[in-house]
């Protein structure tokens, strides 16, 4: 996934709309019909902003007692978004698998930097 991102956000200045594409892909592959909930924030164009407050990862494997599994589905988020382009910055800095309130997930577009 990360190659995929990372390649996509070199073509023409793609990276300028990573914010955006991720915050519609992650309403629609892991929004409430999936079992997600979330909280989504008005935020400038150039970042994506939300905090998840319900995940089925983390239900699951609370349910089947193995809870520590679910930092590996936390972990995959930062090595998926962490380091896909210079100018984009991935930020969270707490998640549901680790026992916080909600995973708040942020992906900024940085002008200059």
């Amino acid at each position: 996934m990360k190659k995929a991102i990372s390649k996509a956000a070199r073509f023409a200045g793609m990276y300028k709309r990573i914010p955006k594409i991720f915050l519609k892909v992650t309403q629609k592959t892991f929004g409430r019909d999936a079992g997600f909930d979330y909280k989504k924030y008005d935020t400038d164009k150039n970042t994506a902003r939300l905090d998840m407050i319900k995940c089925p990862y983390c239900m699951m494997t609370v349910r089947y007692g193995c809870s520590e599994l679910c930092v590996c589905f936390c972990d995959s988020d930062d090595i998926a978004y962490g380091d896909i382009h210079p100018k984009l910055k991935w930020h969270r800095s707490k998640t549901l698998g680790r026992g916080n309130d909600c995973c708040d997930f942020s992906l900024s577009y940085i002008k200059n930097g």
